[in-house]
């Protein structure tokens, strides 16, 4: 039975599958629910046929390291129905094969390697096809520019915020003001790929994070920072808003000297706490370096958070964390498609200028009232 007949088959089976009108939509959003234990050859077969996968592995070497690299392939397709028809499809060819006499024939069977290769062919296909899904159905820049855009109106407020905070905390003479500011400054000049293996590290089901939170009995159970598709923009967030808190706060600090101290013992006097100083004295004071900051944060977004995305989720789960500049990459070398990378990366030039073109202009206007 060929591939593409039981892959038919299959979805003639389960056409009237059991699921939501939200578990499709969150599906075609997100993509399928991420499998965390990566599936092996043993796991399709009978445990009989052990004697015969290790003959397979010793008389079709190449094949069965290809097999194995398609089950997880199989396993990171982007639609459930797709991953379920290609694990079928792997296990009951690889059970045809180890049950096929042809298998002890030494050096190997020309016709049994034919069959093979011409399956695996078009299981290749197949992945391909599910690849360009998101791409016929136009959902790949509109998933990418929705993650975009949570992550902006989520982070920026924060990313501002907190530098800001600091900065005024530190130019209220905190003592030891010169260590801390040499604290907050040190993840800026860490390179994201440290930053990312670091913090995959931390994050991760074993991580340190997990083993706190289930020490102190928080949770029950290890929290998937990195593979859940409801948690992974916040940690993005926190992790995003650690490494760039040192670079605006010593931009805020520098700032913060141009401020007029007497402005500051004065509004003491009147009665001003410490929130009511920041808001009303020593913002508008340096509202210009405000908005420049809040400008480079949204541009920052578009342009230099892939390294983060690299290391830490891969633009998963789903399209969950999937940035432009990294959906560019994707599409360009891992799809292929350098027609339509080269169209995002149009879109993402000129969404960038039109930010830039209006944001400054908004910054000196700010700076001159």
């Amino acid at each position: 039975m060929s591939a593409r007949y039981r892959y038919m088959s299959f979805m003639k089976d389960n056409g009237g599958e059991h699921r939501t009108r939200w578990e499709r939509v969150r599906e075609a959003v997100e993509g399928a629910p991420t499998e965390l234990r990566p599936r092996s050859q043993a796991d399709g077969i009978e445990p009989e046929l052990a004697q015969d996968l290790a003959q397979f592995r010793k008389v079709y070497p190449k094949q069965q390291l290809e097999l194995q690299y398609l089950y997880g392939a199989a396993q990171r397709a982007f639609e459930a129905r797709t991953r379920e028809s290609l694990q079928i499809t792997l296990d009951s060819l690889l059970r045809s094969v180890l049950r096929d006499p042809r298998l002890y024939d030494s050096p190997g069977d020309a016709d049994l390697a034919e069959y093979l290769a011409q399956e695996l062919d078009g299981i290749w296909a197949r992945l391909c096809q599910d690849e360009a899904v998101a791409v016929v159905r136009g959902l790949n820049f509109g998933l990418t520019l929705g993650a975009f855009l949570s992550v902006l109106l989520l982070g920026v407020p924060l990313w501002t915020a907190l530098p800001l905070v600091l900065a005024f905390a530190l130019h209220e003479r905190t003592p030891a003001t010169a260590f801390f500011r040499a604290v907050f400054f040190f993840p800026a000049v860490l390179s994201p790929a440290i930053i990312g293996i670091m913090f995959r590290g931390i994050l991760a089901p074993e991580g340190l994070v997990n083993e706190v939170l289930l020490a102190v009995g928080i949770v029950g159970e290890p929290v998937l920072w990195l593979d859940n598709a409801a948690l992974v923009k916040p940690t993005l967030i926190f992790v995003l808003a650690w490494a760039s808190v040192g670079a605006g706060t010593v931009l805020f600090a520098a700032a913060m000297t141009s401020v007029d101290n007497h402005l500051l013992e004065a509004a003491k006097l009147d009665g001003a706490n410490w929130l009511q100083r920041l808001r009303y004295v020593v913002m508008p004071s340096i509202a210009s370096v405000v908005a420049f900051w809040v400008v480079f944060q949204v541009v920052s977004v578009f342009l230099y958070v892939f390294g983060w995305i690299f290391i830490l989720t891969r633009g998963g789960p789903g399209y969950a964390s999937t940035t432009l500049d990294f959906d560019v990459y994707q599409n360009a070398f891992t799809n292929g498609l350098f027609g339509y990378a080269s169209a995002q990366s149009v879109c993402l030039l000129v969404i960038a200028a039109i930010v830039v073109i209006v944001g400054f202009p908004l910054a000196r206007r700010a700076e001159r009232t």
